[in-house]
């Protein structure tokens, strides 16, 4: 025996507790080194005290004889049962003592003593016998059993309570070493026979997980704790076996529980999250697995099915397709609500999922699949039933017990949670995608477009909400009673079409004023000239009514082109708004276009209808309205002739918008032309124009150059009343200076200044909404003005379209008004 075996702590430490005999190792210093109890009761020393002292201390009056023992046995001689007088005087016990040498390959180094006592003549060997046959009684008591192996002689003992852990009958035993590893799980040999090789070869001890497979296919985890005993070449293995299988199928259970939870919390698709979940689960926990998910009607809409071997799988799910499509779902459906797990066993015609076999497909189905039990378990959250996890198995060694069972409704309590949890994470994601269509839709009417501009725009904007394959807008004419066909997305090509009150969906959406769904179009008795146009393109419409205080003013119409498609209650709900936001912005965009008419007219009476031709000049003018294009606005320009052959140019700002604005506007242009054909000087006639606007009190002020100009000498007098300043292509910004604006109260003289064209000079004359800018300050944008006038062309008309696209930008919300005169000769 090696000393290192006994003083590791493991195994040894039970047994030598376990021993009857009294034991103590000495070591080459005769010093106790390892005791136990029953030796430090018969010492009357606690064990602890004991060691380390020197065997005179530890046995009193017997130290002399048992010194001299140790020295023999350390010299290498086994001394067995010599007599041993009472340790204490008074004691009556009579012991036998055996001195054992202990040591390795370098030669003796401790003494194993061991004292049995004796009394009677009783017998040692019989005691010994009795004692190892009470261990063996008690470990049995606790699930184990106890073995010992002769590597040299393939002798295999152990305990009659090992059968049980082998799934065999008490007293069972493999009858040798080969035996033993045939019923050992081939895929725990390699790591088993590892172990039992090092322990021979160096005498170390083990401890090793392995599964036993039964008579009956099951596999069971076992627990060994081994130490080799003895020397090279004749060691012998003596181990403990322990019942592992429930501490070890809780071990799985906790680490596939938490695998399950980092799946289902890893992504927020469910068609990933439940695959993942399936694969988890087989072939561990079945040999395959259906998670079947409801839809917003309450029926299975779809279906996550993986089976252990990959060519059975899409076999496995087409059973499944047609097992929920029998007629006992509505009574597997009522019975999971309840919260109710339901497991199916049998083999044969009783197999399970048999009684929904309702096609020779099914049952051929079932028959390759060949499942011996079925385990149903109700995927249920908050109370709300979410689908179902089923899992199956196709031998009887795979039938769920209570602990699978467990498992199962764990895992499925589980995954609800998760599928609640992405269920409600879309809803939220799906209700801002409405929400954003939604807007997308009210931003459309809200942006004063052309209504024809509109109705596209709405039309695209309802098409990206992807809830159809076309979408029409039928608008409603009062004068004809009927509908028009105004703007379609994604239909072909038609002409026009009319559509008179109950004239196939959009005609009896008219009449009734309430919304339409027909699943099939060419089941209505009356169609109308629309679906006659389209002929076999449409399958399925929804029309909804276009309505503005209970008045309709038309119908939206969206469907698809080759299947049926139902709307959810949420789909519709988005489609209702937005009809409504559509019909709102249909009669805005009537009233603007309207309006906007009615603008541009007024204010195209206001301004010249054309320039007068100047020799040896060329000349070109603009009026762009700002943003609010339903209101004239102030700004004025004007070209005309004087009575001495002279030329006067106007260009103007009247502060407001509306009416009186563009009728002060009218005003100031017929008075400027009145006052101007009687004097000669422009400070004069800006003077007499001045007076009028006091009495103008309609609108506080108005802003005005003037200037006339000789077309023989390109001499221009002009008089400025609080108007920027005019820009000349070769020098920029005139130096004029400016008067106070027209209306104001200042007493201050006008006055006129001249400048010279010389042939190729540009000049141009400019309204406020060409400069002003609320993010930019104004002396930055006359000087931007002066250098478009600078790089731009020479030519008027396109030197004008230079300044627009240079200065006018999404920005500029003023009118503007400008003209450019160039001289040529």
């Amino acid at each position: 025996m090696q000393s290192r075996d006994l003083l590791q702590p493991g195994l040894i430490d039970e047994l030598f507790e376990a021993m009857p005999a009294a034991l103590a190792l000495v070591d080459a210093d005769l010093r106790v080194v390892r005791v136990n109890g029953q030796m430090a009761a018969l010492t009357g020393r606690d064990a602890g005290p004991v060691i380390g002292v020197s065997v005179t201390e530890a046995l009193g009056n017997q130290a002399q004889s048992v010194e001299a023992r140790v020295a023999r046995a350390l010299a290498g001689e086994v001394i067995s049962k010599l007599p041993l007088h009472p340790v204490t005087p008074d004691s009556l016990q009579r012991f036998v003592a055996s001195y054992l040498p202990v040591g390795g390959p370098d030669g003796v180094t401790h003494v194993l003593i061991v004292l049995a006592e004796t009394s009677d003549g009783e017998d040692i060997e019989r005691r010994l016998q009795f004692s190892r046959e009470q261990l063996e009684l008690t470990l049995e008591g606790t699930g184990a059993g106890i073995f010992e192996w002769r590597s040299a002689t393939n002798e295999l003992r152990w305990s009659d309570g090992m059968g049980p852990l082998f799934g065999r009958e008490r007293g069972w035993a493999p009858d040798n070493y080969e035996h033993y590893m045939s019923v050992v799980h081939p895929d725990d040999h390699a790591p088993l026979v590892s172990d039992i090789k090092t322990a021979l070869e160096t005498g170390a001890g083990y401890e090793r997980e392995f599964r036993a497979i039964w008579p009956n296919g099951r596999e069971y985890w076992l627990q060994s704790r081994v130490q080799a005993i003895g020397g090279d070449g004749s060691r012998m293995l003596l181990g403990i076996v322990l019942d592992g299988h429930r501490r070890k199928r809780r071990e799985q259970t906790e680490a596939l529980l938490a695998r399950v939870s980092v799946e289902l919390g890893q992504s927020l698709d469910r068609d990933v999250t439940l695959r993942r979940l399936a694969e988890l689960l087989v072939p561990e926990v079945a040999d395959w697995c259906e998670i079947a998910l409801l839809d917003d009607r309450s029926e299975v809409g779809s279906l996550t099915v993986v089976h252990a071997d990959p060519e059975l799988e899409p076999l496995a799910r087409r059973v499944h397709e047609l097992n929920w499509a029998s007629s006992r779902t509505g009574e597997l459906l009522e019975d999971l609500r309840s919260g109710e797990t339901r497991l199916s066993t049998g083999t044969g015609s009783e197999a399970p999922l048999s009684a929904f076999a309702e096609s020779d497909e099914q049952r051929e189905g079932l028959r390759r699949l060949h499942p011996s039990s079925v385990l149903t378990v109700p995927l249920l959250s908050h109370g709300r039933l979410f689908g179902a996890l089923s899992l199956f198995a196709a031998s009887e060694a795979r039938n769920f017990g209570p602990r699978r069972v467990g498992l199962a409704e764990e895992i499925a309590r589980r995954a609800a949670t998760a599928i609640e949890n992405v269920m409600l994470f879309e809803s939220q994601q799906a209700a801002t995608r409405q929400l954003q269509h939604l807007q997308a839709v009210t931003d459309a009417t809200l942006d004063n477009l052309e209504l024809d501009d509109l109705l596209q725009e709405l039309l695209r904007r309802i098409s990206a909400m992807r809830l159809a394959d076309f979408a029409a807008i039928l608008l409603y004419d009062s004068e004809r009673g009927d509908l028009e066909m105004t703007a379609s997305q994604d239909l072909p090509e038609i002409g026009p079409v009319r559509i008179g009150p109950g004239e196939g969906v959009a005609g009896q959406v008219l009449s009734t004023g309430e919304m339409l769904y027909v699943e099939n179009v060419r089941s209505l008795s009356r169609t109308s000239a629309l679906l006659s146009e389209l002929g076999d393109h449409v399958e399925s419409v929804l029309a909804l009514p276009l309505l503005v205080d209970d008045e309709i003013v038309g119908v939206l119409e969206v469907g698809t082109l080759d299947e049926p498609r139902e709307f959810s209650d949420s789909e519709l709900e988005l489609l209702t708004l937005a009809a409504e936001r559509a019909a709102r912005g249909i009669v805005n965009a009537s009233l603007y276009t309207q309006a906007r008419a009615a603008s541009t007219m007024l204010q195209g009476s206001l301004l010249p209808d054309s320039l007068p031709a100047i020799a040896g000049y060329e000349i070109a003018a603009i009026y762009r309205p700002g943003q609010d294009l339903t209101e004239v606005g102030g700004d004025l320009y004007d070209v005309f002739e004087l009575p001495d052959g002279r030329f006067a140019i106007a260009i103007g700002d009247v502060v407001g918008r509306g009416i009186r604005a563009a009728g002060l506007m009218g005003q100031l242009r017929a008075a400027t032309r009145a006052y101007a054909r009687e004097h000669s000087d422009p400070a004069v006639v800006m003077s007499q124009v001045d007076h009028l606007v006091e009495e103008l009190v309609a609108v506080p002020f108005a802003t005005m150059v003037l200037l006339m100009l000789d077309p023989v000498t390109g001499t221009v007098v002009m008089a400025n009343a609080g108007h920027p300043p005019p820009i000349l292509k070769t020098s920029g910004l005139a130096a004029l200076a400016g008067g106070p604006p027209l209306g104001t109260p200042v007493d201050a003289p006008r006055v006129s200044q001249a400048l010279q064209m010389d042939p190729g000079e540009v000049l141009v004359l400019y309204t406020d909404g060409m400069v002003e800018l609320r993010s930019e300050r104004l002396g930055d944008r006359l000087e931007a003005l002066a250098a478009a006038v600078s790089s731009g062309p020479t030519d008027p008309e396109a030197l004008l379209a230079h300044l627009e696209q240079v200065m006018l930008t999404g920005e500029t919300r003023d009118d503007t008004a400008a003209v450019a005169l160039r001289r040529v000769s």
